[in-house]
């Protein structure tokens, strides 16, 4: 089978649909109605079209889709810099990758930007809830790029998802490291209506 043709298997295509949405459920409840409504239509239609054996929609539709949705964010916020309509963005962009996935290479872009927008996130919080949820996404995304990796079972497995806790808890004391020596960040920048972060009103 090609890679132009390359079918991903209903249990691997599910679980990357939800690591995605863990990683960009922050963004979805935070950004306005229509594009979170918007995010998910292109979702589920990617899933019926897996689910019917169909391929992926043409790319000429793909570029229609892509451009109408980067129209409404610049409609709802009025540009394309700044947290949120640049978090928008990426969340906007993960789901349209998702929707074209025609190779395995597509699905670990995918993954990547998942990890990506589970650092975006703490842009906006910091709370030990949020953490706690973005080890669980983390986990998730995790897990399905060990199972791309394993082509005797490319479905995510519970094997898989062991081998994703095993590594994760393997970069705990590199993550310990980090937390010593690195400076952190005391809170996350509020944009208030002027557009400058409140901590900036203490710089001198």
């Amino acid at each position: 089978m090609s890679a132009t043709h390359w079918q991903p298997p209903r249990g691997l295509l599910l679980t990357l649909a939800g690591g995605i949405v863990l990683a960009g459920l922050p963004q979805l409840l935070r950004q306005p109605a229509v594009l979170t409504g918007l995010w998910l239509v292109l979702l589920g239609w990617r899933l019926a079209l897996a689910w019917q054996g169909r391929p992926p929609p043409a790319t000429w539709l793909r570029l229609l889709l892509t451009a109408a949705g980067v129209g409404l964010i610049l409609a709802e916020y009025g540009a394309f810099f700044g947290r949120e309509p640049g978090s928008a963005l990426l969340v906007f962009l993960s789901i349209m990758k998702f929707v074209e996935l025609r190779r395995p290479r597509d699905a670990q872009l995918v993954i990547f930007l998942g990890y990506f927008m589970l650092g975006v996130a703490f842009l906006f919080s910091q709370s030990l809830w949020l953490g706690a949820w973005l080890v669980l996404a983390v986990w998730a995304l995790t897990a399905v790029w060990v199972a791309l990796s394993d082509p005797c079972q490319p479905a995510p497995g519970r094997a898989h998802a062991r081998l994703a806790g095993r590594l994760l808890l393997g970069a705990v004391p590199l993550l310990l490291v980090l937390f010593v020596l690195f400076p952190r960040i005391p809170g996350p920048a509020v944009e208030p209506a002027g557009g400058c972060p409140q901590r900036c009103d203490r710089i001198e």
